[in-house]
């Protein structure tokens, strides 16, 4: 597996390796689910730049072998222009950085559903939801995972509305290179498919 890497000011060149067809988005606000809190307050939320990990947790599940995982919650920017907060995965060798650090691959994950609860960070085999990260990992990458906006917390979920999806997966990069021990560099490459394909693009 090769993949170009390329740099956080460079936003605007992402490209996306898998495509989607585009889609209408539903609107309608959610109803809290039971089983998904967010323990974050409204001000710490407000204070925090876009990609500031806000929670840090073990990964549901567990980590793959030779791999640390973490469920984190991270500060992004909703449809209104309101600030956020999001979960995703980080997936990181367990040995030690070289020098300059890990290079980051965003995983935009598929269709799961538009619940709160359909999130995948909330599966016990989420490893198995995120295709080739033995390899990534063994190739000394860091993998991010997020949920997109409105799933795995409180929310709505924009499905197949680009600028959410986009701000959910490019802020997950941020807070990779946030998170302290994964060491993640600014330069990454976006991997999605079916619904994680649009929001590559």
């Amino acid at each position: 597996m090769r993949l170009a890497l390329i740099s956080l000011a460079r936003i605007g060149a992402v490209c996306a390796l898998v495509a989607s067809v585009l889609a209408s988005a539903p609107v309608a606000a959610q109803t809290v689910l039971p089983g998904v809190k967010l323990d974050v307050s409204a001000a710490d939320i407000r204070r925090a730049k876009p990609g500031t990990v806000l929670r840090v947790r073990p990964q549901v599940g567990g980590a793959p072998a030779n791999a640390k995982a973490f469920r984190i919650i991270y500060r992004s920017t909703g449809l209104n222009d309101e600030p956020i907060a999001v979960s995703a995965t980080v997936i990181y060798p367990a040995g030690p950085a070289p020098k300059d650090g890990r290079d980051v691959i965003a995983w935009a994950h598929y269709t799961t559903g538009v619940a709160e609860r359909c999130a995948p960070t909330l599966l016990p085999n989420l490893s198995g939801t995120i295709p080739g990260l033995e390899q990534m990992l063994t190739r000394g990458y860091v993998v991010v995972a997020t949920d997109y906006a409105g799933l795995g917390l409180p929310g709505v979920h924009a499905y197949l509305v680009g600028i959410s999806e986009a701000r959910a997966v490019l802020d997950s990069v941020r807070a990779a290179r946030d998170l302290k021990g994964a060491q993640a560099t600014d330069r990454f490459a976006v991997w999605g498919h079916s619904q994680g394909g649009h929001a590559a693009l």
